[in-house]
């Protein structure tokens, strides 16, 4: 599960992965994961299932890695199947303002936008890296 929450209350939770291509070591059949994506704002609430990759999860590992040791200002999560995103741009005082897209199979989309604080990249670390435990890429491309 990967869980940020807002300054202001807001939650984003992608949470229930389960990979689908348990039975194969194909790269491009293994690693997708079934994920359910929940989020909170002050105004709406968004809670869908949409398909993954694991290697979304380890590309934007690396950019949060990049931000924690100060190489980098944005991290961005983006799925191949374009269900999900989120971009995270830090500001000089330590903020990160984050805006995404959530978008369900029938198009519906939800437009966010919230607040955290740089202090919460070791915690997103971690918890991306207990994904990536439990559910490693497989196979090359």
């Amino acid at each position: 599960m990967l869980l940020i929450k807002g300054r202001d209350l807001e939650l984003l939770e992608i949470k229930n992965l389960i990979r689908t291509g348990d039975s194969t070591d194909d790269y491009w059949d293994a690693n997708w994961l079934h994920a359910e994506i929940y989020i909170e704002t002050a105004s709406f609430k968004a809670h869908y299932a949409t398909p993954l990759r694991t290697e979304d999860f380890q590309v934007f590992q690396q950019q949060v890695v990049c931000m924690k040791n100060n190489t980098a200002k944005i991290i961005e999560f983006l799925t191949m199947e374009g269900g999900f995103s989120l971009l995270g741009t830090l500001q000089t005082n330590g903020v990160i303002i984050c805006t995404g897209k959530a978008t369900d199979e029938a198009g519906n989309c939800l437009e966010y936008r919230f607040f955290i604080d740089n202090i919460v990249l070791d915690y997103l670390n971690d918890q991306i890296s207990d994904i990536l435990k439990k559910y490693p890429v497989i196979g090359r491309p």
